[in-house]
């Protein structure tokens, strides 16, 4: 004889209060752990598009990262007289000298007061090619020598303002002037979409500044952008004033100082998979022995253990199920929340892998909670199964 699948469902039904709590406890648990994974999901994932394998980007040989470099001028030549470089229709190397800038910077439009630090980067129009990724998605590049930026498409987060105060056509404020944003740029959802770009001779003309803070190569492919970093230790020009990186491996470089993010994640998702878990077992072990007359009977009918326990994981896992679907959901609605960091913005993303570790959590969690108690309660004989209280 073997236990009716509606029987499990019947027992949902006899005591829905009851079933309804539980399925609300791992409901929290799941919409929390949802939470923190679509945390690292959302930022890793930017990092990890953030800059091209086939660039170099090098700073000066005793600069420490590329806002505290100084390269002049002259010194880009020796970049420029590299292997392997990939060249324009023109002919021309493709290698872009860029300032990158931390400015406080205020929304004009509304007399906003929200002012947040920005990354302003400094381009030449070559940068266009050298970055390929970048897309124009509205309006036109600055033209040189005035007051005019492009905004990246994260921006606005990274500012604080709604997306329309950095629309085409509104002002920003930085560095004591005004700019008007003629543009809005993409690049593939990196990081270098919390920016903003601008002419670079203006730039160095407000910030009195004539040197660059680092130049962006691209290379033929991937392999020859990997083989030039052999020439960051060999003497020569090249070793003289530079160091640099891989493009993609210098923007890497930020998920080891972000670790910490993703450890705390696995760190709360285990937490609140564990207080989940005893909330589970501490709910079917109730559940089990306020049934123990019920069971017993099921027993001296001629109901196997094994056929009670897995009625008992199959109520389980319905509940639990039930909760993860509530919790996922409940997750699916932060789904592309902004956020913002020191290095730029990004978004939640709960996609299905987040749903999928939230759904196997839940099942987890009540198969668990329900096959402790139930082992337990089953190795009552039905005598003193059915003279419990």
């Amino acid at each position: 004889m073997k236990l009716p699948a509606h029987y499990s469902l019947r027992n949902l039904r006899r005591r829905p209060w009851q079933s309804a709590a539980t399925a609300l406890g791992i409901a929290i648990v799941v919409f929390a752990a949802v939470l923190m994974l679509s945390l690292s999901r959302g930022l890793f994932g930017r990092l990890d598009v953030t800059g091209s394998s086939d660039n170099l980007l090098m700073i000066s040989r005793k600069g420490q990262n590329a806002m505290f470099s100084n390269i002049e001028p002259s010194e880009v030549v020796t970049i420029s007289s590299m292997p392997n470089l990939a060249v324009n229709a023109a002919g021309d190397p493709l290698v872009s000298p860029e300032i990158l800038h931390v400015s406080m910077v205020r929304a004009v439009a509304m007399n906003s007061r929200a002012k947040a630090s920005v990354s302003i980067r400094g381009v030449f129009p070559i940068a266009f090619e050298v970055h390929d990724t970048v897309r124009l998605s509205e309006g036109r590049r600055p033209t040189k020598g005035t007051f005019e930026i492009l905004a990246g498409a994260m921006s606005h987060i990274k500012l604080g303002v709604p997306v329309e105060m950095l629309a085409v056509g509104k002002d920003v404020r930085f560095e004591g002037s005004d700019w008007t944003i003629v543009g809005r740029f993409t690049d593939n959802e990196s990081l270098i979409e919390s920016e903003l770009w601008i002419p670079q001779d203006t730039l160095m003309t407000v910030m009195r500044r004539r040197t660059h803070s680092m130049v962006v190569a691209k290379f033929t492919d991937a392999q020859r952008a990997d083989d030039a970093t052999k020439l960051f230790s060999q003497s020569g020009a090249v070793e003289k004033y530079f160091k640099g990186w891989s493009e993609r491996e210098y923007y890497g470089q930020f998920t080891d100082g972000l670790a910490w993010v993703f450890w705390l994640s696995v760190v709360m998702v285990c937490l609140v998979s564990l207080a989940g878990l005893l909330i589970g077992i501490n709910t079917m072990y109730t559940v089990v022995i306020n049934r123990m007359k019920e069971i017993a009977t099921h027993r001296i009918l001629g109901f196997s253990k094994f056929d009670i326990t897995m009625s008992l994981l199959t109520e389980s896992a319905i509940i639990a199920l039930l909760g993860g679907m509530i919790g996922s959901a409940c997750g699916m609605y932060f789904d592309e929340m902004p956020m913002k960091l020191s290095y730029g913005a990004f978004r939640l993303s709960v996609d299905w892998l987040v749903v999928s570790a939230g759904m196997s959590l839940a099942l987890l969690v009540g198969v668990l909670g329900a096959l402790l108690p139930t082992i337990k309660g089953l190795r009552l004989t039905i005598i003193e199964a059915l003279h419990h209280d």
